[in-house]
């Protein structure tokens, strides 16, 4: 006879519970020398159910990731966006948006004017862009 999958689960509940029923006062050993008796391989299935439960344990970190993953590339995606309009400024420009950001009466920020002049480039649209993001913050907080 051709069992389906669920018909041999169910079989092996009721077998087990039945198994389990009579065990009141048996050791642990006795217990699976029971269930050996009527057909169960508790080390199988234990060593089945370990497996799974690493499979599932290994999904929902693959998924974590994955998520964790897809937030970092949009905020990046957006962050790109935002700070676009800085791409090919120069660097008296540069320099002149962080004076004007840091007048602003919202912005939390301090930024030493004398050695603006001595940062890199690159320094510069980096505090740009931290001044920038500040400004968000507030205007958020509103």
């Amino acid at each position: 006879m051709n069992e389906s999958k669920e018909d041999k689960i169910l079989s092996f509940l009721e077998g087990l519970t039945e198994s389990i029923g009579r065990s009141n006062g048996e050791s642990l050993e006795e217990v699976i020398k029971d269930l050996g008796e009527d057909g169960f391989d508790v080390g199988a299935s234990v060593s089945r159910l370990k497996e799974k439960i690493q499979l599932f344990s290994q999904e929902a970190r693959r998924n974590q990731l994955s998520v964790a993953r897809e937030k970092r590339l949009s905020m990046a995606s957006e962050t790109a966006s935002k700070f676009k309009d800085f791409i090919g400024l120069s660097r008296d420009q540069i320099i002149g948006k962080i004076k004007e950001l840091c007048a602003m009466p919202n912005v939390a920020a301090s930024v030493s004017y004398r050695d603006l002049e001595l940062k890199t480039e690159e320094d510069l649209v980096a505090l740009l862009e931290d001044l920038e993001m500040a400004k968000e913050m507030e205007e958020e907080k509103g």
